[in-house]
């Protein structure tokens, strides 16, 4: 029996490819080397830091059954369990180290590049646009092109924007396979390709028009008879459907917004926010990490006219490069396919309708286009040699010009207050860039400042609430806990299902003594969201407080369930046990709380009281005692061994 084994085919020089793959992975990782330097930036430290579903395999269900924010308690039009999954390896591996996720982003921008120079190649090989032999040249300045393009920055600087690296990679694997040889290999690379088009899929929406692009470039090609094309449809069709049932499960119907824009207007700004992105991909130069929207109300208006123009200079393009220049209009279908789907306004919040991330899988369109026009000619041997020359020339010109531009937008990137200072500059009516400044300040301790910059961006937009709930943090790290408890309200008034805000109230309640209150709070928060291991512990606790002791210990237990690694709710079990007159039941979950914590004097001194109510006093002194050693300023473990010794 034969067995088929799998592979990357390359060109006839295979050593040539590989040497060509890594200047194009060096080029990629040397780039973005300085981002293993930076912090964790704006979404990041939700859907990291605060993201409890990479901390336990045990969810890796709800990765895949819900939507990406749900571990928030939030719904929303996105379903990306892979970016879970990829964030889950890296945290088992680095746990919260920020250099440890962007190294992901970094890795996985050079695969994505290195495959943008390998499906080119096969792209030039396939079109003799080139003398023969020569594809690998056109084909490396696009891969090169693709991983200095400045745009990317967004995508790679950006933790959160791992989907779009990771689609992108996944993509290019599917298409490349596709586009293998037909033979006897054929049905491994078909299987091969419809496995990284569900990955594409999965990584990121977007990922859903990659049979769009498979006709398009069957059309182009012209290389299959109908009925193997319609064959590989239907798969592709197959694969899409079980995809969209899924993904329906878990995040149901689209979300629309209401943009206050009629028809008419809608298609205008889809005009305009498409000449932008090609403008962007054109020159990228001003850089922003959030472009305002601004909608354009009136097909007069001069950027109405401008847009058009462009739109149509694009179509314009791709008629005229059918005809003349295939592989050119293969790279306009291809800058405008993974595209389309996020020039559907509606999806988007009013604020902001436009992200460079989203141009990351698109640039390989423009790459591809761009250097097949760069060595157009270039297969009359007569003028070979001279227009090689300049094409290489001019396309190494462009490439140093964009690592430049590349090498000069990394650090804006560096951190919240970097970030929000330089994007404030360019954006200064940007809502969400106020607050995330706020919340830099925040981080430095700078409250009143924090405040200041909350302040106007609920001037900019009333109608967000995460201003508010921040100002009530800035108040109760003032210490000025009745402005910090109106604001919480003011947080819960606009949401009710708001979990920090209740969280919040709850602690503060706590700590003021206000039992039934912060009881009502944290049973609201583990109501929302069953899976917060810390706010069942905190509801044990007022629990504990208001002496009903049973419940309290049905919460501490839920709380080590779902944080088995946490001494702290096995420690409060034990409190409440021996409130409950079980010192036999407090001594066990002392004694499991040591085993995870061993250096916690608090565990010592309630096993010791555990002991001295079993009536083994001996053993309670040594636990005294060394918790004395390890905690010698704390005079309640002194009165402790005291009253002991002296009741022997």
């Amino acid at each position: 029996m034969k067995v088929f084994v799998l592979k990357l085919p390359m060109s006839s020089n295979g050593k040539q490819t590989l040497l060509l793959s890594l200047l194009v992975a060096a080029v990629a990782f040397l780039l973005y080397a300085s981002s293993l330097g930076y912090g964790f930036v704006s979404d990041d430290n939700y859907q990291i830091l605060l993201n409890f579903w990479i901390r336990s395999f045990r969810y890796i269900p709800d990765m895949f059954t819900k939507n990406s924010w749900a571990y928030e308690t939030l719904s929303s039009n996105y379903y990306r369990p892979l970016m879970h999954l990829a964030y889950m390896a890296v945290y088992m591996l680095a746990g919260e180290k920020a250099w440890a996720f962007h190294l992901l982003n970094v890795l996985s921008n050079c695969a994505a590049s290195v495959m943008a120079f390998l499906l080119a190649s096969r792209l030039f090989g396939r079109y003799k646009t080139v003398s023969a032999g020569q594809s690998v040249l056109p084909a490396l300045f696009a891969g090169l092109l693709f991983a200095a393009h400045p745009v990317h920055t967004e995508a790679v600087d950006w933790i959160a924007s791992f989907p779009e690296t990771s689609c992108a990679f996944f993509y290019f694997l599917s298409v490349y396979f596709y586009l293998g040889r037909n033979g006897r290999k054929r049905g491994v690379e078909l299987a091969a390709s419809l496995l990284f088009f569900s990955l594409a899929a999965l990584s990121k929406e977007t990922g859903l028009t990659l049979p769009i692009a498979i006709f398009m470039l069957d059309i182009a090609l012209n290389e299959r008879p109908w009925k193997a094309r319609l064959k590989n449809y239907a798969l592709f069709a197959a694969v899409s459907i079980a995809y969209l049932a899924i993904r329906f499960y878990a995040v149901g119907m689209v979300n629309r917004r209401d943009l206050g824009l009629t028809g008419p207007q809608l298609a205008l700004n889809s005009i305009a926010n498409f000449s932008m992105y090609l403008a962007k991909l054109i020159l990228p130069v001003n850089l922003n990490a959030y472009i305002v929207f601004h909608p354009v109300l009136s097909f007069s208006a001069p950027k109405a006219l401008f847009s058009i123009l462009l739109t149509l200079a694009f179509m314009a393009a791709a008629v005229f490069s059918w005809k003349k220049r295939k592989l050119v209009f293969i790279g306009i279908a291809l800058v405008f396919i993974p595209l389309a789907p996020v020039l559907y306004l509606p999806v988007f919040f009013k604020s902001i309708t436009f992200a460079e991330r989203y141009l990351y899988l698109p640039s390989f369109g423009f790459a591809l286009a761009f250097s097949d026009l760069a060595f157009a000619g270039f297969s009359r041997p007569a003028n070979s040699r001279r227009l090689l020359k300049m094409a290489s020339g001019a396309l190494s010109v462009v490439v140093a010009l964009y690592c430049a531009g590349v090498i000069l937008r990394n650090p804006a990137w560096k951190s919240d207050y970097t970030l929000a200072s330089v994007t404030l500059g360019q954006s200064p009516d940007s809502a969400a860039m106020h607050n995330e400044l706020g919340m830099s300040l925040q981080a430095r301790r700078m409250p009143d400042e924090a405040i200041q910059q909350y302040m106007a961006a609920l001037s900019l937009d009333p109608e967000l609430i995460e201003p508010v709930y921040n100002i009530g943090t800035c108040y109760a790290m003032k210490g000025e806990t009745g402005q910090a408890v109106n604001w919480f309200k003011k947080a819960v008034a606009k949401n009710p299902y708001y979990v920090d805000a209740h969280e919040q109230l709850g602690m503060i309640y706590l700590n003021k003594g206000l039992l039934d209150p912060a009881i009502y709070e944290f049973a609201v928060t583990v109501k929302l969201n069953p899976e917060l291991a810390g706010d069942h512990n905190n509801l044990g606790l007022a629990l504990l407080r208001k002496g009903l002791f049973a419940k309290a210990g049905q919460e501490f237990r839920i709380a080590s369930i779902l944080s088995p690694s946490s001494a702290t709710p096995r420690t409060n079990m034990g409190l409440a046990y021996l409130e409950m007159g079980k010192p036999d039941e407090a001594a066990r979950q002392f004694e499991a709380a040591l085993k995870l914590n061993p250096r916690a004097a608090a565990e010592y001194q309630g096993l010791a009281e555990a002991y001295i109510k079993l009536g083994m006093k001996d053993k309670a002194a040594q636990y005294l005692g060394t918790a004395l050693r390890l905690s010698p300023a704390n005079a309640g473990i002194r009165k402790d061994l005291a009253a002991l010794e002296s009741s022997k």
